[in-house]
């Protein structure tokens, strides 16, 4: 599953690096974008059926987090990233 998120992630623009698998069910990479770098972590939430999505940037001093369902994940980051990307 991560790795076809990840090539959807770099379909829709967004560059990812230094992927970190920190455990089963987190996962922990830097995300480029329209000059822009952010942490994204992705914790799921197996009770609950959802993934809970941390995006963070120093640059921007940002800090964000929301949760969706499976099939949302990457409709979701794309539209933070949208978001969080408008001054």
């Amino acid at each position: 599953m991560l790795k076809e998120f990840i090539d959807d992630l770099r379909r829709h623009g967004i560059a990812v690096f230094d992927l970190i698998q920190a455990g089963a069910g987190n996962h922990i990479f830097f995300a480029r974008r329209n000059g822009h770098t952010w942490g994204i972590r992705i914790s799921r939430e197996r009770a609950a059926r959802c993934y809970t999505v941390h995006i963070f940037s120093e640059e921007l001093n940002i800090r964000d987090t929301c949760s969706c369902p499976p099939g949302l994940l990457l409709t979701t980051i794309e539209l933070r990233f949208n978001d969080l990307a408008t001054p």
